[in-house]
This record gives C-alpha cells, structure tokens and sequence, in this order.
C-alpha cells in the first residue's frame, strides 16, 4: 500500500526521545504519510516546538467513562510538576494509567505500595495504551526504546495486530533486559554496528535489527549551528580561549542505582581547573527540567546558557566535561574530547576510546590539561546527517 495516506503514530518521553522522532516524523511527512506525536512528559516542549500534529494524553482520555477516576488516582500519587511546560492534567493521566492498570492486577493497596517502593519503574498500561491505541487507529507504531509507556505502546501494538517500530537512541545499556526480546517492535533501529552485535548476542533475531545511526543526531551537521558558535565565541570575546562544556544533569538521574553527582560536588573541580589555566572558559548548560540552577558566583569565565540547541554549544566548545548523559555521545561525534565524571560505563562512551572517565571531580585540571580527541573507528557509526531517512526507510518497510 505503500505510505501516502497511512497514519503513523510516534511515542515518546522526554525532550531527547521526541527530538529523535520527530525528524522521523518530517521525513515520512514528507513521503506523505499522516503523522501525530504523543509527547509523554517535557517531551511536550519538542512536540509543540517541531509544529508537528500532537495530542497529549490528557486529550485522548478526555471522552473515557472512566477518565475521573484515571485522573483522580493520578492526582492522588503523581508528584507536583516541576516544569513549566508539563500541566498537572497530564502528570496526572500518566500516573492514572499506569496505577489504574497496577491496581486491576494487584488491588488499589498493594499497587500504592508497589508504586511507593518503585515509582514510575513499577508503570507498563498495555491496557491503556490498547484503549489509545483502539482511539487513534494508526497502521504503525514508532516509539523509542524507553522502558514505560514506550514499551507499553509496542507492546499494546503487537497485542492489537499493529505493526510498530521500536528507535534506539545509543548503547542500549539500561534497556537491553527487554529490547533484546523478539517481536519488542516488529523492527528495531540502533545507533550502530557494534550495538547491532551486541543486541544479537543477547538474543535479538538478526533480521529484526537495522543500523541507522541516532536521528537525534543529524542536526550536528547543520552548518547553522557552527556559525551560530563562532558567534556566540566571538561576542563573548572566546575567540582565543579554550572553551568547556559542561551539560549539568539532575542529581536523582540513576546510573547502575546509584545518583548521580550533584552540581555542588562538580563546581570546585570546574572553578579549580579555571583557575588552573587563564585560558580556560566555561559554557555551563542547566539540565530543562531543573532550569534554575547556575554556577553559585558572578564569574567573567563563564556563561549560563539554557536556551542555546546544544548542537551550537556543542560546536562552540573546544572539550565536553559530563556525567553520564547523550551530550558526550554527540561531543565525541563532532570529533570533541569528552571527559566523564564516575561514569561507571554508563554510557560506554570511554569502552569505546570516545571519552575519558575520571573518578572525582577533583582530577579535571589535570584531565583538561591532557585529555585528547576521541576515536571514533571503534564506534562504527553510520554517516551522522542521513538517521532520520534511513529510519523511515525502516519504517517503509513495516507499510
């Protein structure tokens, strides 16, 4: 039948996950299919951002018999949101669905135990997402490889008879227990050669993986965002300096269950290491969903910037200094030293020969002072810029 004319639907949470659909979404646009987001939390921001058709999940439950009572049990265990672009009203469906389908297969009082001892882990509504899914009556299901809603969209797809490709962002380290599972998308893309291998050896049929590369990734190669950083250097007077990165991340973020570290513990190893080299400035990214923190002290060295695309930051750095986020990944593509802080292989960036791992903050002047650009053989990636048409070149195929 082709894809003129067929409904494709693409789930996604989080401002990363929608930002790696949604240029999947203009390509196939483009090829003619209809395409709507459901954006799950901040990944509303993307949504509305990319002018593409969206619901939300607070819409699509609107005209459901049920739906005071979704949202009542959302509202009574759902957390007051902390960004200024996610309502209440949704907050509260997501948990709704979620502790609604728990408590049909627990009881109310063991799934609000359930839910308390696990949080939004303890979240798969393959029954609401059906209903969802029964509403909107795509021919294809796109969602990334994230553990809740996601996987519960790809897996109501599979129940439902719908065909559905499942996009993977990186290495596949947290979600590799179930993308591993055959018949998780009737496809799935991964970022590159060695993640394909490593997704077979875990049990993945071979025909069911295609390399890609990440669509996230193909505005890296936008020469808008270089020129767009040699502005930014030169107004900033950084022509001549040598310039850090540092995408700060939230401090509840779990790698391998343990937190990550906070801005405080990170500041004195960056401030050491400015003091260390006259040279060196920093360009300092607050995480979105905590847009308030900053660097503690009026400082000339540094500049705040959370509304800058961090392709531009990106490009406008000269070294990437992180935790454990996707920003190494793209800094390590852009040919950037990248050095990491306890990452602890997740993800696998210095594995791979594209990062340094330091234990403590207390070694970046001396890392800053020595690190080197990545290799990047190792990776085997596909040609960053093409990901987005070559996903829906996979998803073509599922039509």
């Amino acid at each position: 039948m082709g894809i003129t004319g067929r409904r494709l639907l693409f789930v996604g949470y989080g401002g990363g996950h929608m930002r790696m659909l949604t240029p999947v979404a203009r390509a196939l646009q483009r090829r003619g299919a209809e395409v709507t987001l459901l954006p799950l939390n901040v990944a509303i921001t993307d949504a509305r951002a990319s002018r593409l058709p969206f619901v939300t999940l607070a819409d699509l439950i609107a005209g459901w018999p049920d739906a005071d009572r979704i949202v009542a049990l959302g509202a009574s265990v759902a957390p007051v949101s902390a960004h200024p672009a996610i309502s209440d009203q949704d907050t509260h469906v997501y948990h709704g669905l979620g502790l609604a389908e728990l408590a049909e297969e627990l009881g109310e009082a063991a799934a609000r135990a359930h839910f308390a001892a696990e949080g939004r882990r303890a979240f798969h509504p393959v029954r609401g997402l059906s209903r969802l899914l029964d509403q909107l009556a795509p021919d294809l299901v796109i969602a990334t490889s994230a553990p809740r809603a996601e996987s519960a969209a790809l897996a109501a797809a599979r129940a439902g008879g719908r065909r559905a490709l499942c996009v993977s962002d990186h290495f596949l380290v947290y979600e590799m227990d179930y993308v591993r599972r055959a018949g998780h998308g009737d496809l799935i893309t991964v970022l590159s050669g060695p993640v394909a291998a490593a997704l077979r050896d875990a049990g993945r049929p071979a025909r069911e993986i295609r390399v890609t590369g990440n669509p996230a990734f193909d505005g890296l190669v936008d020469p808008a965002h270089a020129a767009a950083a040699q502005r930014l250097r030169e107004n900033a007077g950084w022509e001549r300096r040598r310039v850090v990165l540092w995408p700060q991340q939230l401090p509840s973020t779990l790698v391998r269950d343990k937190p990550l570290l906070p801005s405080a513990r990170i500041v004195p190893g960056l401030q050491a290491a400015l003091d260390a080299d006259p040279d060196l400035r920093l360009l300092l990214r607050p995480h979105p969903s905590a847009p308030g923190e900053s660097w503690p002290r009026t400082d000339a060295r540094v500049l705040r910037l959370p509304d800058t695309p961090i392709e531009t930051l990106i490009h406008a750095a000269d070294v990437v200094v992180q935790q454990s986020s996707t920003v190494g990944l793209q800094a390590a593509l852009c040919g950037k030293p990248v050095i990491t802080i306890a990452n602890r292989g997740i993800p696998p960036l210095a594995e791979y020969g594209l990062a340094w791992d330091i234990d403590a903050p207390d070694g970046l002047p001396a890392a800053l002072a020595t690190v080197a650009a990545p290799a990047l053989a190792r990776l085997d990636v596909p040609p960053v810029g093409g990901a987005a048409e070559r996903v829906a070149d996979v998803a073509a195929e599922l039509l």
